[in-house]
């Protein structure tokens, strides 16, 4: 997993808006045009996030553009339980590679449950749908309404 202070050191920075939240925050905000770094520029693995105090990934930034990911992409954006279906479906892989299903224990029990998520998709305040760059050929990028008062400010995560 890339840590965000191996591509800027800054430690703490969050990939969105609702860092400790698994919702679809990420994928609205990685199409969101970028204006800013949230430490130095130049930095390996990273370009500008819309959001002061937020870090991206050049690999999602990427992965949001590229035409064979973007419509992908593009359908997490208001979907949160393909996103959490895609997700799982994909842990399950990672998780048995190279092994076999069977000789794995469960411990899943283990494992913390999310915060549940609060509210609904939205743009961060101070941004509009006409900051979205458009990616997808074959479908328009859902319209969400912004968050009211002044522009969305990332803090850093905090300490768990």
């Amino acid at each position: 997993m890339v840590k965000s202070f191996a591509i800027d050191p800054i430690f703490r920075t969050p990939f969105d808006s609702t860092p400790g939240v698994f919702d679809t925050q990420l994928f609205i905000e990685v199409q969101l045009r970028g204006t800013l770094f949230p430490g130095t520029a130049g930095n390996q693995g990273e370009v500008m996030s819309p959001l002061r105090g937020e870090i991206r990934l050049q690999s999602d930034h990427l992965l949001a553009r590229d035409s064979r990911t973007n419509c992908e992409w593009q359908s997490f954006a208001n979907n949160q339980a393909k996103l959490q279906s895609a997700f799982k479906a994909a842990m399950l892989k990672l998780s048995i590679l190279g092994h076999k299903q069977s000789d794995l224990i469960d411990c899943s029990d283990v494992i913390p449950t999310t915060k549940p998520v609060i509210g609904r998709p939205h743009l961060p305040a101070g941004q509009k749908q006409s900051n979205i760059e458009q990616a997808c050929a074959t479908a328009a990028f859902p319209t969400f309404t912004a968050d009211p008062g002044p522009a969305t400010a990332v803090p850093p995560v905090p300490p768990s």
